[in-house]
């Protein structure tokens, strides 16, 4: 009896040890038996950081339409352009050899969406069928693929993409980083599944070098799921990328047919509709907002009518100020790291919810649309959906105050259908707005830069500081704008009159100038993750929310 114990023991041991290694052991790769239909059995990606930002990347894939008719390969789309609400993002794609695994090319065709902002090659002869296995191997380089952070640099890359019309097998991507970069200061996140997921079901991933990661697939990949990646590693390993004229009119010759008539005309209409008023007058220290005008006015008056992420950031500051809201800096652990995040809570009545102007009521509404309190990570893309709106409302604002002519975005709508090169040039380059205030917003801004030679009037003036803060975001001065308020009242004026509308972390401390600035600072960088997909590091991704990756399918 004791014998029959110890076999059925050692049996039951061998059995586990047996599905512990199965487990572990890369999947095996078998094909579908009696398929009509394209399917990816075998899909694998080299992956190479390159020290100028660029990416490289080899893609070998084992397509099989089993026994269909009338099938000619595959297509494979890639983005050439990320949307941002800071603009549209260029990742210039090079095409560097599309072959089978033994290096013979392939006849295809490239097909540039500009609208969609794509690349698309059709891969196989129209006048050639194929059946069963095909193999391909699509060799490219995309520009401007490392993303540079505040603090570190960040290869957040789709490497699959969410957009395949047919199913994939197998995966695997070998990802080398940046001579440098290695698994003890290099953060790894990754996300599967659908757009925006947070899975990690799909897929593990392992250090199998110095600096190289592979990404393994645990189970088939459907249609329209994905693996995006996040490999976070330290500030200058490699160097920011530097766009080419190349990069700009590779894909459009007829830029070039007519410079001296797109000339002409460009120059006429400039000087007609957007040569700038004279504002070469003396500046004179102001010390209010024109007007009271609000913190996004100023900005979007300063930006030619464009509302930038810190400008958000300068109006839910103001209205903290005013006392509609109460904003607590949050420290929460996660593995190795501390991640800062920013809750929101509101304090105003009606009467002052009723007193917004519309841009600003539209952020406080967005803010607490799902309750309150609120955190800004909570918010996700929130603000990326109404920041149209935000900038046409201040607009509106502008040119009914007197403060910005229509003229000029109108003419920016012609000028645009226009499309020539020194058209968008000049467009960009020229502010369509009356002088009526600009000229005193350059006097608060000067006052501001120079407080220290008028001590009296801040004096005079009673929370000065929380005043004429959301400006100072806007102006991009917040830390100038603190210190200089700190040299003229001192550390323990500042520390008795700490924000009331502001509550540190508990590893705070006591309230310092230069910390509070700071921390206004990340507040704004967690609000412009709200307001565009910068980052996957710390957890902020999601599937399908990196560069890259794209899709394809077969014809």
């Amino acid at each position: 009896m004791q014998f029959e114990f110890f076999g059925r023991k050692k049996a039951f041991l061998l059995a586990f040890l047996f599905l512990a290694l199965l487990a572990v052991s890369p999947r095996p790769i078998f094909a579908r038996e009696g398929v009509n239909y394209w399917y990816i059995k075998d899909f694998k990606s080299e992956l190479t950081v390159n020290p100028d930002s660029s990416l490289t990347v080899v893609e070998r894939i084992t397509a099989d339409c089993g026994t269909c008719v009338g099938k000619h390969g595959i297509f494979r789309i890639l983005p050439t352009v990320l949307n941002t609400t800071e603009g549209k993002i260029k990742t210039p794609v090079e095409l560097l050899g599309i072959t089978d695994f033994s290096g013979q090319p392939y006849k295809y065709q490239t097909i540039n969406d500009h609208s969609q902002g794509t690349v698309t090659w059709k891969i196989g002869d129209p006048n050639i069928t194929v059946r069963g296995e095909n193999y391909y191997q699509i060799s490219y380089r995309v520009k401007n693929a490392i993303r540079q952070q505040e603090k570190f640099d960040e290869l957040y890359w789709n490497l699959t993409g969410n957009f395949w019309d047919i199913d994939i097998d197998n995966f695997t991507a070998n990802i080398t980083l940046p001579a440098g970069a290695n698994s003890q200061n290099t953060k790894v996140e990754y996300y599967t599944g659908y757009f925006g997921e947070k899975n990690h079901d799909l897929a593990a991933y392992e250090w199998t070098g110095e600096r190289t990661l592979r990404f393994s697939s645990l189970k088939t990949i459907y249609t329209r799921e994905g693996i995006t990646a996040s490999a976070a590693f330290p500030k200058g390993l490699v160097a920011p990328y530097v766009p080419t004229m190349a990069d700009y009119f590779r894909w459009d010759f007829l830029w070039f047919l007519l410079p001296i008539v797109v000339f002409i005309f460009s120059f006429r209409l400039w000087k007609k509709y957007g040569d700038d008023p004279n504002l070469k007058k003396a500046i004179m220290p102001e010390y209010e907002p024109p007007d009271n005008l609000g913190s996004l006015e100023v900005g979007a008056l300063r930006a030619n009518g464009t509302v930038k992420n810190n400008f958000i950031t300068a109006a839910i500051i103001k209205m903290a100020c005013d006392k509609l809201l109460v904003i607590r800096e949050i420290e929460e652990k996660k593995f190795l790291f501390t991640r800062k995040d920013f809750e929101i809570e509101k304090t105003a009545t009606e009467t002052q919810i009723a007193g917004l102007l519309p841009p600003e009521r539209k952020i406080f509404d967005t803010l607490f649309e799902k309750g309150s309190p609120v955190r800004i990570s909570e918010l996700k893309k929130d603000f990326l959906a109404i920041l149209d709106y935000i900038k046409r409302a201040v607009q509106d604002e502008l040119v009914n105050g007197g403060y910005m002519e229509k003229t000029g975005f109108t003419m920016g709508v012609k000028m645009l259908l226009a499309v020539p090169i020194f058209l968008i040039v000049l467009f960009f380059i020229t502010k369509f707005y009356s002088p009526s205030g600009l000229w005193r917003i350059k006097g608060l801004k000067l006052y501001m830069e120079s407080a220290e030679k008028d001590r009296q009037r801040f004096y005079e003036t009673e929370g000065i500081f929380d005043k004429l803060l959301p400006y100072a975001i806007v102006f991009g001065m917040t830390k100038q704008w603190a210190e200089k308020v700190r040299q003229i009242y001192g550390d323990e004026y500042m520390r008795a009159h700490a924000p009331a509308w502001y509550v540190a972390s508990a590893s705070g401390g006591g309230f310092d100038v230069n910390n509070f600035a700071s921390e206004i600072d990340h507040l704004s960088s967690a609000i412009s993750q709200s307001a565009s997909p910068s980052s996957g590091a710390g957890g902020g991704g999601g599937s399908g929310g990196g560069g890259g990756g794209g899709g394809g399918g077969g014809w």
